[in-house]
């Protein structure tokens, strides 16, 4: 006999209330044959017409969730598994829309609670779905992300096919025939499948799939010889096989019964072989002096006695030898007084542009340089070289800027003194040893370093004999 329940009116209109308000289209009768079974005491009645109760309300059973992920994919698996289930449990339109709350998580739930008045009937509901998760790509957005990727190394055709497909997929109904269709992925297969299977022999998705298929599984079985080969590990330290040398035992005892050597050991003087020592801090190359000979351009006038060596290289233009400083801060090359006057005499035609000069104290200086582009004899290589001038300039240096030292590859190692070409990085050429006095130039029969006798022109009429006479073309009168 089944066991009575006691409850108060309120308690039973409370439980009442809330039955009724978990659907709108409720079934009439399973709830007055609950709450009769309730009325009675009668547990075991009531739990029965409960539990078929809620059979009866849509999507209670369905197991397909969606938590708001915007993917394509995902959105279509949804709807397409919500469409079959209402097929099968034949739930009618009204009664499937009111049950859609139960399948929403996360943020697809709150997204329905604003827009669940607004869906009327099923389609529309469906469409809301693809708009607000899924929007329909458009047709040329589909092509690109189709032809941005190809068939990858050991990805299986059937994936790749898959993912290819569904993006023709969201291309307007009938655009392309399946022939079209191959005629497009065709090209983004693998080339391992593009040779040996002809496009001439494929007709449908089908072929593909087959000859495909067959070449993957031959592909397969040839894999583990191929991988048998490559793993064949020989040690470089004591020359076996079946090791590394990381994994080898007499590298190891050997590393440890070997005293730790000092890495400043390593290190030696490029100039005499001292160990432990760079060149630029050696007692013996430090202090030891290029001696001095008769060049055509070189001028340094700084008389203050450092340590430091400004880096100097012997060039010869025209024939010329003389000596010209690094100077990586120097955007362009500059010739000296000295080197200008040696162009001058050999000839060389020069052109006038204006630019702004940035001076040592931070100054911007407005100014016309003259440029000439020649070439250069350093390190056994004729170089050319770009050439800037300034008139006004008397007693600056010859100055190898930054882009020489770009295009003609020049590296250079300040710890060593040295410097190599970028190309033949074993052959080294020192920096010259210079002290900080004036260097002798060689005598010049046609130039004079002297005042002449003779009144000197204005400066005005100097520049304007100088223009009309090297200048190379209409560029250079201001």
């Amino acid at each position: 006999m089944a066991n009575n329940i006691v409850m108060s009116e309120e308690q039973f209109s409370r439980l009442l209330e809330s039955i009724t308000s978990t659907s709108q289209n409720a079934n009439d009768e399973h709830i007055d044959r609950l709450a009769q079974s309730i009325a009675s005491a009668s547990i075991h009645s009531a739990e029965i017409y409960l539990f078929i109760y809620l059979s009866q309300i849509a999507f209670a059973k369905c197991t397909f969730r969606f938590d708001g992920q915007r993917s394509y994919e995902k959105v279509e698996e949804f709807i397409n598994g919500i469409t079959t289930f209402k097929k099968i449990e034949d739930i009618n339109d009204k009664d499937a829309v009111e049950g859609l709350a139960l399948l929403f998580t996360g943020t697809a739930a709150t997204w329905w609670q604003g827009v669940k008045s607004e869906a009327k009937t099923w389609d529309l509901a469906l469409k809301l779905i693809r708009q607000a998760f899924a929007p329909k790509k458009l047709p040329h957005d589909v092509y690109m992300e189709l032809f941005a990727t190809k068939q990858r190394d050991h990805e299986p055709i059937d994936e790749f096919l898959c993912n290819k497909r569904a993006l023709l997929a969201q291309l307007p109904a009938k655009r392309h025939k399946e022939e079209e269709q191959l005629d497009l992925i065709y090209g983004l297969l693998n080339i391992s499948i593009r040779k040996n299977v002809p496009r001439t022999e494929i007709k449908t998705f089908t072929d593909l799939l087959e000859k495909a298929r067959h070449i993957e599984h031959i592909q397969r079985e040839m894999e583990p010889t191929v991988q048998a080969r490559v793993e064949i590990k020989r040690c470089t330290y004591c020359g076996k096989r079946g090791h590394l040398q990381k994994e080898c035992r007499k590298f190891k005892a050997d590393s440890i019964k070997a005293p730790a050597e000092n890495t400043e050991n390593t290190i030696k003087c490029y100039g005499c072989g001292a160990p432990g020592v760079y060149r630029s801090t050696c007692s013996t190359c430090k202090n030891k002096e290029t001696p001095p000979k008769p060049v055509s351009f070189y001028a340094v006038h700084s008389t203050l006695q450092t340590s430091t060596k400004i880096p100097t290289i012997e060039v010869s233009i025209k024939g010329e030898k003389g000596y010209a400083h690094i100077d990586t801060a120097a955007r362009t090359s500059i010739a000296s007084r000295q080197l200008y006057n040696t162009l001058i005499r050999h000839g060389t035609n020069f052109i006038q542009r204006p630019a702004d000069i940035t001076l040592a104290d931070g100054t911007t200086k407005t100014t016309n340089l003259l440029t000439t582009t020649i070439d250069i004899v350093i390190g056994g290589r004729i170089l050319p070289i770009t050439l800037a001038v300034i008139p006004e300039a008397s007693e600056n240096r010859t100055l190898l800027g930054i882009d020489f030292l770009e295009t003609s590859g020049i590296v250079l190692n300040l710890p060593q003194r040295t410097w190599h070409f970028i190309d033949k990085p074993n052959v080294h050429f020192n920096f010259l040893q210079l002290k900080n006095e004036a260097i002798p130039l060689k005598t010049i029969k046609r130039l004079s370093f002297e005042e002449p006798k003779e009144e000197l022109k204005s400066i005005s009429e100097s520049y304007s004999d100088f223009m009309k006479t090297h200048c190379a073309s209409e560029e250079c009168i201001p």
